[in-house]
This record gives structure tokens, sequence and C-alpha cells, in this order.
């Protein structure tokens, strides 16, 4: 079955005038995620299946989830990281809205969010992802993800 998700991990981006923030943690792999469509049941997504993810063409920086149209910027060089089981990729600031992007991180609103589709497969007591496309990074306030990382 085709779902969509979107995962929220809390991040640091520096929060210094330049728009191009470099390899920052976009997912986790091996861990158990709350997301926003769950209803509460956790999914959880293997290293092997992070580390295969498919792409987009191109990847948006938006801000929240209702703004999809308004693109902040895109994410570029997405890389796994097998050491951390970590989904990483530079994040790239259009310089038109890079001090209203800084003014956000300044007030706290630094999280990150993926959202991508993926196909699932029912386990007892959480959703294992089995395939994955990623389509968008959102700039969110508050963190779905019960094991939200600082960095």
């Amino acid at each position: 079955m085709l779902k969509e998700h979107r995962i929220i991990q809390l991040i640091y981006l520096d929060i210094k005038s330049k728009d191009i923030y470099i390899q920052r943690p976009l997912l986790q792999a091996n861990e158990l995620i709350y997301d926003n469509f769950g209803k509460g049941r956790p999914i959880y997504i293997p290293s092997d299946i992070l580390k295969n993810i498919k792409l987009n063409d191109e990847i948006p920086l938006i801000f929240g989830h209702k703004n999809k149209y308004i693109k902040l910027g895109r994410i570029e060089n997405i890389n796994y990281d097998a050491r951390n089981k970590l989904l990483l990729g530079d994040i790239n600031v259009y310089p038109r809205w890079n001090e209203w992007v800084l003014r956000k991180f300044s007030e706290g609103i630094n999280g990150l969010s993926t959202e991508f589709k993926s196909y699932e497969k029912n386990e007892k007591y959480f959703d294992r992802i089995i395939g994955l496309t990623l389509e968008r990074v959102a700039i969110v306030d508050r963190p779905a993800s019960h094991r939200a990382k600082m960095y």
C-alpha cells in the first residue's frame, strides 16, 4: 500500500548569514518514528531502505506542510552516512529567502520534516517501510518524532 508520510526530526542549523548548510541530517534509519499520518502507530525505516532511497528530480525546501508551492530553496547532494545511519543533504536556501529563514531559525523554528511516499509492511507494533521516495523537506517548529535529535 502506498502511503505519504511526514517525518519531523529536530536538527540545529547554524544561525549565521549563509545560504547553504552543508550535509545536514534529514532522516535517520533503524529507529521507531511517529509521523503525522501514523495515528499513533510508529514507522520503522531499515538502513538498507534509507540507503537506497529514491529521489525526485528536485527536492524543494518549503516552510511548513501547508505552503507546498512556496519554495524557499532546495536540497542537494543527498547521500547516506552508513556509520551513523543518516540521510544527509545540503540545504540550499535561495538568497531572497535567506534573511527570513534566519529569522525563523532564531525564533526556534529550526526543525526539518521530510515528506516522502512509501510502501510499507504492517508488523505487529509498527509499520516497516519497504520502499521510499523523498519528495520535499519542510522547515517546521514542532517535531513529531518522539526521539528528535539535536545536531
